[in-house]
C-alpha cells in the first residue's frame, strides 16, 4: 500500500492519537483535555498560557526577539522534502540521494542538537520515513520515560489527597495533576496546595 507523507499523520501518531482527532483540535470542532495539554506541554515546550488564553510566547524558551530556539526552520524544510515521495518507508538500499540529503540531515538533527523537542521529531520522521530501527527504540524509550512521569505525578497526587483527606472536584483534581506532572509539584507542595484551595472554598 502505498501512501503520500502526511506531516499532520506524523505528528498525530508522535502523539500518540488519532489524526482526526488532532484535525478536530485545529479546526475547533473539539477541544483537548487536560491529559493531553500537559503531555502537549511536556513535548513540545509549548506555553500553555499562550495556548489556551493566547498570553505570552508560543514556546516556553524563545529569543527576546520573539523566534522560537532549535531546529523549526530546517525541520519543516526535510518535512516538506519527504512530502515529494510517495512510498514509505524509503529503502535504504536503494535511496535517491534527495532521500539521503534527508535522512543524513535528520541523523544531524539528532546526534548534533541537545534539543529535546527537535530530536524527538527527527526521531518521528526517521522511523516513519526510513523505518530507522534505532529511532523507533529512542521514541520507545521517550514515551516509556513520559508515561513513567504520569504515573508518578499522579501517584504525588494521590498521597497528597489522602493525607489532606479531601476530595476537591474532578475538573480541579485534573489540573492539580497536570500540574504536579508540568512542574514537578512535590507530595508537600501538592498538600499545602489542597489545603488552601479546601480553606478558600469553605470560607467563599
Amino acid at each position: 500500500m502505498e501512501l503520500g507523507y502526511s506531516a499532520r499523520s506524523a505528528f498525530a501518531e508522535h502523539l500518540n492519537m488519532n489524526s482526526e482527532t488532532l484535525g478536530g483540535y485545529e479546526r475547533g470542532d473539539t477541544s483537548p483535555d487536560l491529559d493531553f495539554l500537559a503531555m502537549y506541554k511536556q513535548r513540545f515546550s509549548v506555553n500553555l498560557n499562550w495556548l489556551i488564553a493566547g498570553e505570552g510566547e508560543m514556546f516556553a524558551g524563545m529569543h527576546a526577539a520573539g523566534q522560537p530556539t532549535g531546529y523549526e526552520d530546517e525541520l519543516a524544510r526535510i518535512e516538506a522534502g519527504l512530502n515529494a515521495f510517495d512510498t514509505f518507508p524509503i529503502n535504504p538500499a536503494a535511496m535517491p540521494p534527495e532521500a539521503e540529503a534527508l535522512y543524513q540531515a535528520l541523523q544531524k538533527i539528532v546526534t548534533e542538537t541537545d534539543d529535546d523537542r527537535a530530536r524527538a521529531r527527527a526521531d518521528l520522521h526517521l522511523r516513519l520515513a526510513f523505518g530507522d530501527a534505532a529511532a523507533a527504540e529512542r521514541q520507545k524509550f521517550r514515551q516509556n520515560s513520559f508515561i513513567k512521569r504520569w504515573e508518578a505525578a499522579n501517584a504525588r497526587l494521590q498521597t497528597a489527597l489522602h493525607k489532606v483527606e479531601w476530595e476537591p472536584p474532578l475538573g480541579l483534581t485534573e489540573t492539580l495533576k497536570a500540574l504536579s506532572f508540568g512542574y514537578g509539584l512535590s507530595e508537600q507542595d501538592l498538600g499545602d496546595l489542597l489545603r488552601s484551595i479546601r480553606s478558600a472554598c469553605r470560607d467563599a
